[in-house]
């Protein structure tokens, strides 16, 4: 075998060689992209994916969303999920060329409550009623509902900018849902509780109303009559020459007198200023009164009680009424809970049997 034969072998074999490699990576491939060109099986949970094992996005009005799944066939094909958007019979999402989205038609029975694209029931936000769905289109997409809603191409209840549902009349129009009108679907909710001007006036003499006319000029200086009237009540508060309390000269009574003062409504609190005997403390102010002196000396602190002019800190530890001489009370020597009651002190100093 000369060098060109082998040469020849190896460059064949080097072919065979890449033309596997390149075989194994396209399959694998192949089989890493999940469902490509098969059957979607996913797990219950997982992000949706399409042909190209990307994931699905779904628009859903201004925000996007990235569905679901939620529930698989036998076979594990993805056969439902949230949102609720159409699948093919290999799992693949549906996509709705005329919405540019993956929108999926509302498909319920008659008698069924209206749901969402997320498979809930729809409620009022305010009274929290639902819908119940009275007729289908032959495809079984939703057509009606009661109470008489707006529904979108796809079966779906349409809302406004502000999220609220939009109501229908009996002639199919629109009826503008808002925060303040809570039971718009029902017009028992709105009664009137009188008639209308234009009905008084029709069951009435319609002359008893033509005392609100008004005189005016105009700009030649002609009187012009503007027609009034009285059915919603006057304007003016006081008729002209009218005198509340009389046209003579007036003289009020005394409640008026005490409702029209300038200090009515004023706070009649005021700082309270001690007199002369209380500024001066309870030695001045008791001085005649010597049970208020005993029981107001009681009330003081140890420390305070012996530097006064009237009070001594029996035995040092009960504060009494006295002076240099003792208790005032001498019925206090016998108070046994005094345990040291041969001493006491006076205005500092100690009287007495002192240790």
């Amino acid at each position: 075998m000369n060098k060109i034969t082998i040469i020849y072998i190896i460059l064949i074999s080097m072919i065979f060689i890449s033309l596997g490699v390149g075989m194994f990576i396209f399959n694998n491939n192949n089989i890493s992209k999940e469902g490509l060109d098969q059957l979607n099986k996913q797990n219950i949970g997982d992000l949706l994916k399409d042909r190209n094992g990307s994931q699905v996005k779904y628009k859903d009005r201004a925000s996007i969303v990235i569905p679901q799944v939620s529930m698989v066939d036998n076979k594990g094909i993805v056969s439902r999920v949230i949102p609720n958007i159409a699948l093919d019979a290999n799992g693949f999402a549906l996509y709705n060329n005329e919405d540019n989205t993956y929108l999926n038609d509302n498909k319920q029975n008659k008698g069924d409550l209206l749901k969402d694209a997320y498979d809930a029931v729809v409620r009022d936000r305010y009274s929290n009623n639902t819908f119940i769905i009275d007729s289908v289109k032959y495809n079984g997409l939703v057509e009606s509902v009661t109470p008489k809603l707006k529904l979108t191409t796809s079966g779906y209840a349409e809302l406004d900018r502000a999220g609220n549902l939009i109501y229908l009349d009996n002639n199919n129009n629109y009826i503008t849902s808002n925060n303040d009108v809570k039971y718009n679907s029902n017009p028992d909710n709105f009664p009137q509780y009188h008639a209308s001007e234009e009905q008084i006036k029709e069951d009435s003499d319609y002359t008893e109303f033509k005392n609100g006319d008004i005189y005016v000029r105009d700009q030649t200086g002609n009187v012009v009559i503007l027609p009034g009237s009285s059915v919603q009540g006057s304007t003016l508060y006081f008729q002209p020459g009218y005198f509340q309390f009389g046209s003579s000269t007036y003289v009020p009574n005394y409640e008026d007198s005490v409702y029209l003062s300038k200090t009515t409504g004023l706070s009649t609190i005021s700082n309270i200023i001690n007199p002369p005997y209380v500024l001066g403390g309870i030695c001045n102010q008791y001085k005649d009164q010597p049970l208020l002196l005993e029981e107001a000396c009681q009330k003081l602190n140890g420390n305070v009680c012996a530097s006064t002019s009237c009070c001594v800190l029996l035995g040092g530890s009960k504060c009494v009424s006295g002076n240099e001489g003792g208790p005032s009370l001498k019925s206090n020597y016998s108070d046994i809970f005094v345990p040291n009651r041969d001493f006491y002190y006076f205005q500092g100093k100690c009287y007495g049997n002192c240790q």
